[in-house]
C-alpha cells in the first residue's frame, strides 16, 4: 500500500503548481504520529519542498486515486 501511495505523490510532484502569489493559505494545526511528523520532515526535506507543498501533493495524490473530493 506504502508503495502504491508514494507511486502516486510522485506522479503528482510533476503537475504544474498555481503561482504562489494567488494561492489563499489557512493555518491548521495538526496533531500527527511522531513517526508521520519524523517521514512529512524528512520527505519534505530529501525532495526540496516545504511541509505544506508535500502535504498539498500528498492530498493531490489521495484524490487522484480515490476520486476528487465533490462539495
Amino acid at each position: 500500500m506504502r508503495a502504491r501511495f508514494a507511486h502516486l505523490v510522485s506522479k503528482a510532484l510533476g503537475a504544474p503548481l498555481p503561482r504562489r502569489e494567488t494561492i489563499k493559505r489557512v493555518q491548521k494545526n495538526l496533531s500527527l504520529i511522531e513517526s508521520d511528523g519524523r517521514r512529512l520532515q524528512g520527505l519534505a526535506r530529501r525532495d526540496g519542498l516545504s511541509q505544506a507543498r508535500l502535504l498539498g501533493r500528498a492530498l493531490d495524490a489521495y484524490e487522484a486515486h480515490h476520486g476528487k473530493l465533490v462539495e
